[in-house]
């Protein structure tokens, strides 16, 4: 079993990485798209724990804000048998069980929505003055596309007939358009990645500094 210099086995990290990856919903093909959950790989976690998460990550918000709320009670939209039956599925000791104590508890702790965590791409792009957060999801996006098109593309990808990340690596060694975008040197370090998708976790986790 291969080991990194952080002592994590990499076969550890292979199962983290799968676990990471089991967090997004599977939106292909595309005709399964509508039929799929945004929650699909959040299920385990209670909805307060799942909004909370995708807050920070993606920046997503699963509810209203609370001044919307407050403005339907006020309004007469949600009304205090609402409160009291939504109130009753909650188990949360902290929160008042009475509806005026109920929306006096939200009026006094009016919460602030988290800060999305930013990407490598996004701290990368304030560095170098560019959107490079946007041109990745543009390229991973494209590829994906020809990945997973079932074969309905008139001209065939290379990646389709390899693994996923060797098909990449086939594509991305020869794609010039980071050059273009003035990211310079991408296809020879692309080139020089390991060639399995288990020495390349090991190798990122360490340049990336990752526990």
């Amino acid at each position: 079993m291969t080991v990194h210099s952080n002592n994590t086995p990499a076969a550890t990290l292979r199962h983290i990485a799968d676990t990471a990856g089991k967090r997004i919903a599977p939106l292909w093909p595309l005709k399964t798209f509508v039929a799929v959950n945004p929650y699909f790989g959040l299920s385990d976690m209670p909805f307060a724990t799942a909004a909370e998460r995708l807050a920070r990550v993606t920046g997503a918000r699963s509810t209203q804000a609370r001044a919307v709320y407050l403005d339907a009670i006020a309004q007469g939209t949600i009304t205090a048998c609402d409160l009291s039956a939504a109130r009753a599925g909650v188990s949360h000791p902290a929160l008042p069980s009475e509806p005026d104590a109920l929306v006096a508890k939200a009026k006094s702790s009016m919460s602030v929505a988290p800060d999305r965590l930013p990407t490598l791409t996004d701290l990368a792009g304030r560095d170098a003055g560019s959107d490079w957060t946007a041109f990745v999801t543009e390229r991973v996006s494209l590829f994906a596309a020809t990945v997973f098109d079932e074969g309905q593309a008139a001209w065939r990808a290379v990646a389709q007939d390899e693994s996923l990340y060797h098909g990449w690596r086939l594509e991305a060694v020869i794609d010039r358009t980071p050059d273009v975008a003035g990211l310079t040197g991408v296809r020879a370090a692309i080139r020089d990645l390991p060639e399995s998708v288990d020495d390349l976790l090991v190798q990122a986790s360490d340049r990336l500094g990752l526990s």
